[in-house]
């Protein structure tokens, strides 16, 4: 989709110049939505116009916040509070803007956005041709046309169903002539691309570990370019707290109560879903805490740039489901990476690197104390064989990443 902004003042004809890229486009084709946004009920007051261009179903709705082409109308809009019409603009937006000047000095007005920057006198050429500035309307509707991939003949054809019923025989052949003209000054424009918008994934660690993984691993081999959040609290949360294969071992779930013949609760291990992925080759796998902020942005930031599945298990504490008092949930997070049993790591091109290591694993009693689902390993007694084994665990995990990485103990 396509998101055109027409910014302009009362009575210069930019809801008009929007109709008629609107119905430019719908005769090629397109499904279109335009409206329009006034401000004060008054001659030369800031309006805006907003024009949609899509294949498919238009299910957006209200102002346009982030566009691909701007069309100002009038360079004294550029510095007027009320109008501001580069807001939302980025390095992927178009700025055509109808003025004299240049654009050094537009841009010393405020139109820097980081994008590209189009300036033409199309009021002179209206002048020129119409003889009245009422056809700017017709100028920056069929600039705007060129620049979104239309033809010159669907820009005719907008023009005609949006202005030709109102105009004398003379008035139709001098738009149609300042049509022609205004379409050969945009020829030399590249028109704008639609954005790529992003493709997001956010799952659970039952839909992510089990029930979708045939998916996702299609989706990763294919290389396909998607960002991934598996928000991991370790069961299926939604239908109770079930076993997933994210339970850890040890931990109690409804489906595996403890009982004498399985007093540990849970005994199978944590399916290691980090390893799975990499295997696949992402373009960027990352663990984040809710509880090392900054360390989930740099994430983040290096993710972005990079093109390809783009994937993160997230730890995330439920108080629900773990049994503790949901004021702890920053401390629980906090000590699932400081007792090591959480690692903080991603791989890039394969290659793994551990973003935080503490200096001193704190014992994963400490994690795991106050957890209800781990409250029978303490109480009425302690297990000790299964305390030992998770704790065991977690060092041997650790003493294979100092040997690998040479990182301090």
């Amino acid at each position: 989709m396509l998101r055109i902004r027409f910014h302009g003042r009362g009575g210069q004809g930019m809801k008009t110049a929007s109709r008629i890229l609107g119905s430019a486009a719908f005769q090629a084709g397109f499904v279109i939505q335009d409206s329009p946004v006034y401000g004060a009920e008054r001659r030369g007051a800031p309006m805006a116009a907003f024009a949609r261009i899509a294949r498919a179903p238009i299910r957006e709705r209200g102002v346009i916040a982030r566009p691909d082409l701007v069309v100002v109308a009038d360079d004294t809009l550029l510095a007027d509070p009320a109008a501001q019409p580069v807001a939302g603009c980025d390095a992927d937006s178009t700025v055509l803007i109808n003025s004299t000047q240049a654009e050094a000095t537009l841009t010393q007005t405020g139109v820097s956005h980081g994008g590209r920057v189009l300036v033409a006198d199309f009021t002179a050429l209206a002048r020129e041709t119409t003889r009245t500035l009422a056809s700017l309307s017709t100028a920056l509707g069929v600039a705007a046309a060129h620049l979104v991939g239309l033809t010159l003949e669907d820009a005719l054809a907008g023009l005609e169903e949006e202005l030709f019923p109102h105009l004398t025989a003379s008035q139709r052949a001098s738009n149609i002539e300042l049509a022609q003209a205004a379409f050969a000054l945009a020829g030399s424009w590249e028109p704008v691309r639609e954005r790529m918008e992003p493709t997001v994934v956010v799952a659970g660690d039952g839909s992510t570990y089990d029930m979708a993984f045939s998916a996702t691993s299609g989706a990763i081999f294919r290389g396909l370019d998607f960002w991934y959040f598996c928000y991991d609290n370790e069961s299926y949360g939604n239908t109770g707290m079930q076993m997933s294969s994210a339970t850890p071992y040890g931990a109690r779930t409804l489906t595996t109560p403890v009982g004498e013949k399985a007093r540990a609760g849970t005994e199978h291990g944590k399916k290691d879903l980090f390893e799975i992925w990499r295997a696949h080759h992402p373009a960027y796998l990352a663990t984040v805490s809710p509880r090392f902020p900054i360390d989930l942005t740099n994430k983040f930031l290096k993710a972005k740039k990079l093109r390809g599945p783009k994937l993160f298990i997230a730890h995330a504490p439920c108080p629900t489901g773990w049994l503790y008092d949901p004021e702890q949930t920053a401390e629980y997070a906090r000590l699932a990476v400081e007792t090591g049993i959480f690692a903080l790591k991603e791989a890039v091109d394969g290659v793994v690197t551990h973003t935080y290591v503490p200096r001193r694993h704190r014992p994963v009693e400490e994690y795991l104390h106050g957890q209800g689902r781990y409250r029978h390993l303490f109480e009425p007694a302690r297990n000790e064989a299964a305390l030992r084994q998770i704790q065991e665990q977690v060092d041997r995990y650790w003493v294979n990443v100092h040997e690998t990485t040479g990182a301090a103990r």
